[in-house]
Formats: C-alpha cells, sequence, structure tokens
C-alpha cells in the first residue's frame, strides 16, 4: 500500500465523518466545515443586502403627492411656492434607521416677507424591502437643525476650548 492512497483514504474518512457529524445544517455550513476540513480557503461571508442611499431618495421622489397630483418633487414645489415669503436651502438627506429601513428628510429655510427666518421640512419612513413609504409628516420645530447665537457661541467656547475645532 503506498503513502498516496493511505493519505487519500485517510482524507475521504475524516470528510465523511465530518458530513455525518455536521448532520442536516444549511448547505453553506456543511460547505464550509468542509472546505475547512481539506484545507481549503474558507468561502467568504455571503454579502450584506445594501441598498443606495440615492435609490431611497428616488423612491421617495418619485411617490405619488399626497395630494394625488404629480410627485413628491412636484408637490414639494407647489408648497414652498409662495407671494408670502421665500424658501431658501433645499436639502435633501437620507439616514439608514435598521438594515433596510431609512428616514428621509427635506429641510428647507423660510424667509418671509418681514424677514423672519424658519426652518421647515418634511420626513418620510421608507422600508426599501418592502418598497413601501410612510409620509409625508412635517418635522417638528424641535427636530430641526438651529444656528447658535454669538453669545452661545462664546459661552460653549468658554466652557469647552475644542468647540472651535469640532
Amino acid at each position: 500500500m503506498s503513502i498516496s492512497s493511505t493519505c487519500g483514504w485517510r482524507t475521504a474518512l475524516g470528510v465523511f465523518a465530518l458530513v455525518c457529524a455536521a448532520g442536516c445544517g444549511p448547505a453553506q455550513d456543511t460547505d464550509r466545515a468542509l472546505r475547512t476540513a481539506l484545507g481549503a480557503e474558507p468561502l467568504p461571508a455571503p454579502p450584506a443586502s445594501e441598498v443606495p442611499l440615492q435609490e431611497v431618495l428616488a423612491m421617495v421622489q418619485e411617490q405619488p403627492a399626497p395630494d394625488g397630483e404629480g410627485t413628491v418633487v412636484d408637490w414639494i414645489e407647489r408648497r414652498t411656492r409662495s407671494t408670502r415669503g421665500q424658501p431658501l436651502f433645499p436639502r435633501w438627506s437620507v439616514q439608514r434607521r435598521a438594515a433596510s429601513r431609512f428616514e428621509v428628510k427635506y429641510t428647507y429655510t423660510w424667509v418671509s416677507l418681514d424677514n423672519q427666518i424658519e426652518g421647515r421640512g418634511f420626513i418620510w419612513h421608507v422600508d426599501a424591502a418592502l418598497n413601501k413609504v410612510q409620509g409625508p409628516k412635517p418635522i417638528a420645530q424641535s427636530e430641526l437643525p438651529r444656528a447658535r447665537s454669538v453669545a452661545e457661541q462664546q459661552q460653549r467656547r468658554a466652557e469647552d476650548p475644542e468647540y472651535s475645532l469640532r
């Protein structure tokens, strides 16, 4: 009996024992264990399902408008077009909240005719796995970022020397 046939026989016996020990588990787990036993390179981890943020944003923007006329983008243009003021600095943002759940915000600064400045916006909740969009709902003033006054900035700098470095 040659050495090569002995090693082949032992390897085959080891693989058989490994397959029997693995039982009826998922095929991929068995494949991983088998490849490890044979000294082969391990299989790469399966890719995570990644939804591009641009697709989530497009999903919201292309939704039918809440009033039934056109898309969400058309609806926002109608809502912000006014002779009583002007919308400035419009911004869309998308944040992942879970594996396939996202929060889409549209924010802008509203300047009225008497120069009063107010932050406004809308929010949508998206489940990309189900292609489901909920909203829009107006964003509360407390949820919008606000500018800090000069006095507030100076107070913060006095308390935290690294504040202006951020």
